[in-house]
């Protein structure tokens, strides 16, 4: 079990506990993990203290505690969907998917390697197969990235094979709230970088969930859909604030606006309002290493 005493994000001490697992939430926790994991993690609600805080500074949200990498793994091995399977996995990537991709090499450096970090079922790499590049995707999970059943595209599950070949783009789909320490893992991003490179990344905006007001009511599970802070699926709740601040830390900087511009004029949009209005504000970035 790892303990994380200070935000994770901005390392500020100032926190407040948000929500806990107790009597009134603790049924649904449980069908969560029957529904979700086959009862995989019914043991965590007594070895591991299942709380949320926030950080009074960033606004951030994470667990208090939560497994090791090794046991995560075996979580997400253990997984089920909460939708058909068929609504999850399609070997025809979506057109819009494609052309986001297509986009996106505009504002590169006009390389062709796309590495798609943490592809899961391949939905994203596919797509970039279909945008053009040459496709590298990496998942720790064999289980979730073996429902590809056609592999047109490198597809690794270690981490030290990713040193062999420097990217042009990464992209990151909604992947750094699964992961316990998102500061180390875009630090290490770095070192797959061509020069000029871009990184896109989404995380869920938890100022802006699906939600809404029932937020913390439905914690940790509402029979339906992953809740925003899923235990121990979701181990961040990231603000658009707590994002900037990630990247900053781990050594990257947002592209500039004329980029973005280019890329989408309503996400500029969404990014200048955002300073005025958080809960409109994007947590999807573009960004390159600093020099």
């Amino acid at each position: 079990m790892n303990k994380i005493n200070n935000c994770p994000i901005c390392e500020s001490d100032k926190k407040q506990l948000v929500i806990s697992l107790n009597s009134d939430n603790e049924d649904r926790y449980f069908q969560f993990s029957k529904i979700k994991y086959g009862g995989f993690i019914d043991s965590w609600a007594k070895s591991i203290e299942v709380a949320i805080d926030c950080c009074q500074y960033c606004g951030h949200h994470w667990y208090r505690a939560h497994p090791k990498q090794d046991d995560l793994l075996k979580m997400y091995a253990a997984g089920r969907p909460l939708r058909p399977r068929n609504s999850i996995i399609d070997n025809n990537p979506k057109q819009k998917i494609i052309d986001e991709l297509k986009k996106i090499k505009k504002i590169g450096n006009g390389g062709g390697h796309l590495l798609d970090y943490g592809s899961g079922f391949g939905n994203w790499a596919r797509a970039g197969v279909n945008a053009g590049y040459i496709v590298t995707a990496y998942d720790p999970s064999k289980e979730r990235s073996s429902e590809s059943k056609k592999i047109e595209y490198t597809l690794i599950h270690e981490k030290k094979y990713l040193l062999k070949q420097e990217y042009d783009y990464i992209n990151l789909e909604q992947v750094l709230e699964h992961i316990p320490n998102p500061v180390e893992t875009l630090k290490e991003i770095r070192d797959y970088c061509t020069p000029g490179a871009i990184l896109r990344i989404t995380v869920p905006n938890i100022l802006h969930s699906s939600e809404e007001d029932k937020l913390w009511k439905e914690w940790p599970f509402n029979n339906q859909s992953n809740h925003i802070m899923a235990p121990f699926e979701h181990l961040h709740g990231f603000t658009p604030m707590s994002l900037l601040l990630l990247i900053k830390r781990a050594g990257f900087k947002p592209v500039s606006l004329g980029l973005i511009f280019i890329y989408s004029p309503v996400l500029l949009l969404r990014k200048l309002l955002g300073s005025f209005i958080p809960k409109i504000g994007t947590t999807t970035l573009f960004v390159e290493p600093c020099s």
